[in-house]
């Protein structure tokens, strides 16, 4: 079941098996102090993104987004309450890019701040430790961490269950973005020319495309399972 938050556009569902609970609208000094704790992770994420990298073959050169602060601060509300439902051990996982491997450090720190056990994947140990290392001997619920371009293949696919999502654009702005992008990809790379008239013959509506864009964030967490991620890993 989701609940739409509206002063935020975050959306949250409850973990499948246990029952949902009251989400406070506002972070507590606590939370708000995790969230200050996660940004600093952020420090290390290049390193774990490349690592991610490493494994799935699609090594990007960009750096972590700043807009990652936004997105742990609207989800976290949500995140944590889902933790108060299923204490854990977490195992968090990125898609593979740096942004949405800046937001799974977010996360696992969020958590850990919060007194629940987190932490990344065993391959990860070689770099950051055992100590923020969740292994499969402790049957952990798994959460996947994606933001923009990233989401929507796994918002398609039944095995992973979205939990909280974030979009900084109102529904009407990104139905906006989605179709316009839809039409202009449609003619790319066919006919450059016509991608270029259709600019030139709406400047109002190529503007808007322009001005969403730039400020356009998405962000999503999903429960999966162990296996959904090595096959998604193996197979990107």
């Amino acid at each position: 079941m989701l609940a739409k938050v509206p002063s935020g556009r975050v959306t949250i569902a409850r973990v499948p098996g246990h029952d949902s609970s009251r989400v406070r609208a506002r972070s507590s000094p606590t939370t708000q102090s995790a969230t200050a704790s996660a940004l600093a992770v952020v420090a290390v994420v290049s390193m774990i993104a490349l690592a991610v990298a490493t494994i799935t073959g699609t090594a990007r050169a960009d750096l972590p987004d700043p807009r990652i602060e936004q997105s742990l601060r609207a989800v976290e509300p949500a995140l944590l309450s889902v933790a108060r439902q299923n204490p854990g051990p977490w195992l968090v996982e990125g898609a593979a890019d740096i942004n949405s491997g800046g937001l799974a450090a977010g996360v696992v720190a969020l958590l850990e701040r919060a007194g629940y056990a987190a932490g990344f994947n065993e391959d990860f140990a070689w770099g950051i430790g055992t100590n923020h290392v969740i292994t499969p001997d402790r049957h952990p619920t798994v959460l996947l961490t994606a933001m923009d371009d990233k989401i929507d293949q796994y918002r398609r696919d039944p095995q992973y269950h979205l939990i909280a999502s974030y979009d900084s654009l109102s529904p009407a702005d990104r139905a906006f973005v989605e179709r316009t992008a839809a039409l202009l990809a449609s003619l790319w790379p066919r006919d450059i020319t016509a991608i270029r008239r259709w600019a030139a013959q709406h400047p109002q509506e190529s503007q808007r495309l322009a001005d969403l864009n730039a400020r356009s964030e998405r962000a999503a967490i999903f429960a999966t399972s162990l296996d959904a991620t090595q096959r998604t890993r193996h197979n990107p």
